[in-house]
Parts: structure tokens; C-alpha cells; sequence
């Protein structure tokens, strides 16, 4: 049987998927549901690198799934991708990993003092080269992502970031994803829903349920397809 771990930073993100596959918790933070072929273990970490990095070294130890799922939310710094739509991040970069200079931001990663190649990176990014066997997954658009601890929400701080890096999508746990992944030789996939793009901080734009909604049945479609293979 294979084995598929599911892992997400809230509890809320998730709610829908367990649902649909008949979960069952087996403690605070950790369900478990069969589909088909496969077994999923569903575990929530908190959000941020650390948590995700700890909860996802953890579980893989104890329980060497095939497979990695990260889905969650995220905000879009892309306006051509509109909110609730679903993508899977196919390079990961970490966003707050550097140092100041007066009134600019200048990464490790191209300060000289880290070496960028480094395994798993190419030019300071992650790559995911992972095949599902899923249409669904395939078929979703590619972005870019990155990763950081802080949620954008100044316009200044926006404006110096996106002079600093290229992405389409931010979030707060999908580089630590990757690179635990990556260091473990273990197949992973980053799923994410817009929920709001990322700008001055109005929630009234937002749209979390929208992005929860569709992030949940897209998961579950990957899952069903994976299992029927």
C-alpha cells in the first residue's frame, strides 16, 4: 500500500479533505483515512518554517511515507492568477533568509555567503521534479513560490521584496517542505489556493473560504487518481 503524507500548517485548511475521506484523529494533530490503494496520514505543523520543518523530520523518521503532499493557501504576487485558483509550486526560494544594507535587502544566497548550487539548490532556488500519476496535478498551472515568516502586508516592504526575487505565489512553509524532502530523497508535491494577492493588508479582499474549498477538492482528486493507478 502506499503510503501518502499529508502535511498542512492549520487545521482549517484541511477541514474539507478529511471530511470527504471519512478521517479518522487519532490525536490533536494527526488523522489517518484510507482511499483505495493508499494510505494517507494527515498532520498539521503550524505555520512557519520551523514548525514545518520539525513536524516533517519528525514524521518522516517515524513513518517513511512515499509520498509528501503540502497544500495549503497563499497569497499571489501574480494578478493574471486569480483568487481560488489552485497551482502547484514547481520552485521553492526562501524569502527572509539575508540581511540589510541600509535600505536594501540582500539574500544569503547571493551574498557570498552561502554557496547557491548547494544541494538541493540551483541558484538559490529548489526545483520539484516529482511526477504524480494524476491529470488533476498535472494539469495545474506552474508558479514560482516562495517562502517566509512574515507575511507581506506593507506596501513598502512589497515593493522592496519584489525588486529582490521573481515569484508568483508566498507562502509560509513550502521551501521548508521542499528542502526536508528533497535532503530525504523523498518524492513531494506543493499545492496551493489563492486566497488573496499579496498588496497593503485588506482582508475584505480575501477570499479564504473560496481558496480552502477548492485547495480541498483538488487534493482529494489528486489522492483518487493516485489510488486508482
Amino acid at each position: 500500500m502506499t503510503d501518502i503524507l499529508i502535511i498542512a500548517a492549520t487545521e482549517q485548511e484541511v477541514i474539507p479533505l478529511l471530511n470527504k475521506l471519512n478521517t479518522e484523529k487519532v490525536s490533536d494533530k494527526v488523522y489517518v483515512s484510507e482511499i483505495n490503494s493508499i494510505s494517507v496520514k494527515t498532520v498539521i505543523s503550524d505555520m512557519g518554517t520551523l514548525f514545518t520543518s520539525y513536524t516533517l523530520t519528525k514524521e518522516i523518521v517515524t513513518g517513511n511515507p512515499d509520498l509528501i503532499i503540502n497544500m495549503g493557501i497563499a497569497g499571489s504576487f501574480n494578478n493574471d492568477i486569480s483568487i481560488g485558483d489552485v497551482v502547484k509550486v514547481c520552485t521553492e526560494e526562501i524569502g527572509d533568509l539575508g540581511y540589510e544594507n541600509k535600505d536594501s535587502y540582500v539574500p544569503f544566497m547571493r551574498s557570498g555567503f552561502m554557496n547557491p548550487d548547494s544541494l538541493p539548490f540551483r541558484q538559490g532556488k529548489i526545483f520539484n521534479n516529482t511526477v504524480v500519476n494524476s491529470d488533476t496535478y498535472k494539469n495545474l498551472r506552474d508558479v514560482s513560490g516562495i517562502t517566509v515568516n512574515t507575511a507581506h502586508g506593507n506596501r513598502e516592504s512589497i515593493n522592496r521584496f519584489r525588486s529582490v526575487y521573481n515569484a508568483d505565489t508566498e507562502s509560509m512553509e513550502g521551501a521548508a517542505v521542499a528542502y526536508v524532502s528533497e535532503m530525504e530523497n523523498i518524492d513531494y508535491i506543493l499545492i496551493r489556493s489563492i486566497s488573496n494577492y499579496v498588496e497593503s493588508r485588506d482582508k475584505n479582499r480575501w477570499n479564504i473560504p473560496l481558496a480552502i474549498k477548492n485547495l480541498c477538492t483538488t487534493t482529494y482528486n489528486i489522492l483518487l487518481e493516485i489510488s486508482e493507478q
